[in-house]
């Protein structure tokens, strides 16, 4: 049994552990007391009011007066373990999940992502945070793995990139990264990855100004996915905030049976010329709502035109870097070129020999780019 235990001192010890996406809550109160503060701290928890709910009835009506001693909450939903060593698991709608882990995915609540209050919050960094310098880094995907591309190691322990990270380097966090329901809990809609994909770009805009408001000199480079965030944040934000904007390996256009594809869970990519189309093998059972879900996250930003979203946008401080033939995103297509070398000219259009990201893999070549960034400046 739990021993009773001064109330002001352990009232409750809440983790945090990013590395496995689990909140857990250690309660070491009396029955009664563990019940109204667990009931109170379940607001920590990124669920519906609904869901709550349910979870509170199900305890009051099944296990009266049970001190409760641990609550997890992981992307799958939340366990909670009773004082009689009771293990009782919730999915995210707040219903008792069977003995084997599985559930009715019918109906399952939603609730969007909540950008944390704290700026500190929503991003990562490597390097000197005193430098004057400041690289925000918007990673490829959509994914739920961290990609710190600017700050890689060679296989002989040396900095590949000491150019950037001389600087402060800063990795924004991704929605699907806040929120790990958002991958292999619920069914994305394609309207909700809209929605989560405007909220990622929220967060880099967030995570530019403040350190614009710390008077940094801020250069924001995005890569893949991360190219299409640059480009949402110069239609959405304008291009006043950063030194300068750096779509790599993006595309301003995507191809319409792509996106259309990725929203509904079809894949495609393009063959070696960066032109023609080759749908993608069938995805594995196991992985399905996860790639569902991340397709639709990019779909979520590659279904705007952005040759009609920056038309009004000054872009002579955006980069657009683009492979010769990139199989992920195709080549550019002779209206973009046009675009941005006439109609609405950006500082520079740059062909990269090479696929998708293959950039990063040719450290001469990155250290031309970052030269080339930083030159006028």
């Amino acid at each position: 049994m739990v021993k009773r235990s001064n109330p002001i001192l352990l009232f409750v010890l809440l983790l945090f552990t990013v590395s496995c996406d689990k909140e857990e809550i250690v309660c070491c109160l009396p029955p009664d007391e563990v019940k109204a503060n667990f009931y109170s701290n379940l607001e920590k928890f990124n669920l519906s009011e609904s869901v709550k709910e349910k979870i509170k009835n199900h305890l009051s009506e099944n296990h009266p007066g049970i001190p409760i001693s641990t609550v997890e909450l992981d992307s799958r939903g939340i366990e909670i373990e009773l004082d009689n060593e009771v293990a009782l698991s919730f999915s995210l709608r707040g219903e008792p999940l069977d003995s084997d882990g599985s559930e009715n995915q019918t109906n399952i609540e939603f609730a969007h992502t909540t950008i944390p209050s704290d700026i500190n919050d929503l991003f990562e960094f490597r390097g000197d945070a005193t430098k004057d310098t400041v690289w925000v880094f918007l990673q490829g995907g959509a994914t739920t793995e961290r990609d710190y591309n600017l700050n890689e190691i060679s296989s002989s322990g040396a900095d590949r990139f000491p150019y950037f990270t001389d600087d402060f380097i800063v990795y924004p966090f991704q929605s699907q990264q806040l929120n790990p329901s958002l991958h292999d809990h619920f069914d994305l809609t394609f309207e909700q990855a809209k929605v989560e994909a405007s909220l990622s770009v929220e967060i880099a805009q967030q995570v530019i100004k403040h350190h614009v408001d710390r008077d940094k000199t801020v250069y924001v480079i995005g890569h893949s996915y991360g190219a299409f965030m640059v480009q949402e944040l110069l239609a959405e934000y304008g291009s006043n905030s950063a030194r300068k904007y750096i779509s790599l390996n993006g595309r301003l256009d995507m191809n319409e049976k792509v996106w259309k594809g990725f929203s509904m869970g079809e894949f495609y990519y393009f063959d070696e010329d960066g032109k023609t189309l080759v749908k993608s093998p069938e995805i594995p059972a196991d992985e399905l709502r996860f790639e569902h879900n991340m397709g639709r996250l990019n779909a979520g930003l590659g279904f705007n035109r952005y040759t009609e979203k920056l038309a009004q946008i000054d872009l002579s401080n955006a980069l657009f870097l683009t492979a010769e033939k990139d199989q992920a995103v195709g080549v550019y297509t002779p209206e973009t070129i046009e675009f941005l070398t006439e109609k609405n000219p950006a500082e520079k259009l740059i062909m990269i020999p090479g696929g998708h990201g293959q950039i990063f893999e040719e450290a001469p070549r990155m250290e031309k780019l970052h030269n080339f960034i930083v030159m006028d400046n």
